[in-house]
């Protein structure tokens, strides 16, 4: 029986980080999982599975049923049932592409209204002030590489390890890479991954341009244009963990890593 139990906690691990990525909270996770292990529950039952109160489950099964994964009987008390794993990804991955696409095409007249509102309202002097951010979890992080890279006009350098590289690669930022190194722009990666011409350039075809060396595993970087600068953070042995790097365009840190990385 503790065998079973440990079974199911480690599923439903898994299967609740995967299903809180598209939306869902987690106790609507929660609750999703126990109907689609035990295939039809009740309000009580479901309770007394996820030990949510009987009040709160109602409402995330109102909450499932509108987005349309969850469906309940006439019976009383009624039941409920979750579609199959496989079945409420896809849908949820269509409402989440359905909701972007609508974002993305009223992003302009949004735009206006807030510059219109910019004319209106009292504001700070623009500074020259150095930022940061710390950025956590591969979507964002390779979201704020693409835009780092669209925004290039000179110069791309990198010092990356074999981890980075499978990173990038998984996601499709060499292709980025590519795109701009053919207008003219020079890309640059420094690694000591004995693989990563062709993880970077398929087949050589690109002129990004890969050098072998032997750096720290420590350092693990970006830098744009001598303006911007990415610094992978290390990840730990945990493969669970989450991606996570420092960004900043402070030109003393820019410069400083520059010296490091010219050292190699």
């Amino acid at each position: 029986m503790a065998f079973i139990e440990n079974r199911i906690a480690e599923a439903e691990k898994t299967i609740l980080a995967e299903l809180t990525r598209l939306d869902l909270s987690h106790n609507e996770a929660k609750v999703m999982f126990n109907l689609m292990i035990r295939k039809n529950l009740t309000v009580a039952e479901l309770a007394a599975h996820t030990g949510i109160a009987r009040t709160e489950v109602y409402r995330y099964l109102e909450s499932l049923l509108a987005k349309g994964i969850v469906h309940t009987t006439f019976d009383r008390p009624q039941r409920y049932y979750a579609l199959p794993y496989k079945d409420a990804i896809d849908h949820l991955v269509q409402l989440r592409m359905s909701t972007l696409r609508s974002v993305s095409e009223k992003k302009d007249d949004v735009n206006r209204i807030i510059d219109t509102l910019i004319g209106s309202v009292a504001q700070n002097p623009e500074g020259e002030n150095d930022a940061y951010q710390v950025i956590i979890g591969e979507d964002a992080l390779v979201a704020k590489l693409a835009r780092m890279i669209a925004k290039t006009e000179r110069e791309v350098t990198m010092i990356l390890h074999h981890e980075e590289l499978a990173l990038l690669g998984r996601n499709d930022v060499f292709a980025h890479l590519r795109k701009l190194a053919s207008k003219g722009v020079h890309v640059r990666i420094k690694t000591s991954f004995q693989r990563a011409q062709e993880l970077v350039n398929v087949r050589g075809k690109s002129p990004v341009r890969i050098e072998k060396i032997s750096a720290p595993l420590s350092l693990n970087c970006m830098i744009c244009d001598d303006k911007e600068l990415v610094i992978f953070l290390n990840k730990g042995k945990a493969a669970q963990q989450k991606a996570k790097v420092f960004y900043t365009n402070s030109k003393l840190m820019v410069a400083a890593f520059r010296i490091l990385i010219d050292r190699f």
